[in-house]
């Protein structure tokens, strides 16, 4: 990982800027988090959905519990890739144009193939996501004696996918 950081710093002084520090992305959740939301007392759990990890971390009475998730958004785009036959960057710009999270239950599919098949794609993969995390707070509470979450943010690109914070609530 050494090599990644040092990258970061070639290209920020390249640019003509000075990093001085690099932080792994559950640390800099939980940092800007904190800065954002501190005065929030009771359980409170950030889902950060990223293209290639997914990270949750639970807030309770000032500790932090982390958990990467070897899941992330990517693999939505990729697996409409592989089902249109196109390149990855189309699939990605039509995900992001026009993707949505299927609800699932009764309801007509829409007449966008392209919507129709990354709604099911965008489904199973947060179907899976959302097992992880039920894993991971049965996990927090038994192990980790932490209360149940009285509220979910979500944060990162795939969270803005239309209907996301739906399916999760």
């Amino acid at each position: 990982k050494a090599d990644v950081v040092e990258g970061l710093f070639r290209v920020t002084e390249q640019c003509g800027l000075r990093l001085q520090i690099t932080d792994v992305s559950p640390a800099a959740l939980c940092n800007a988090f904190r800065y954002n939301y501190g005065d929030l007392e009771d359980c409170t759990v950030l889902l950060d959905i990223g293209a290639k990890t997914s990270n949750l971390l639970f807030f309770e009475k000032g500790k932090v519990y982390a958990r990467s998730i070897n899941l992330g958004a990517n693999s939505i785009t990729q697996d409409f890739a592989n089902e249109a036959k196109m390149a990855f960057p189309k699939a990605d710009q039509i995900k992001i144009d026009e993707g949505f999270v299927s609800l699932g239950g009764a309801y007509e599919e829409p007449e966008n193939p392209h919507q129709a098949a990354i709604s099911k794609i965008a489904r199973q993969f947060m179907t899976r996501l959302h097992i992880q995390v039920n894993q991971t707070l049965q996990f927090y509470r038994g192990q980790q004696g932490g209360s149940a979450p009285q509220r979910l943010f979500l944060s990162g690109g795939a969270s803005v996918m239309p209907y996301t914070a739906q399916f999760f609530a």
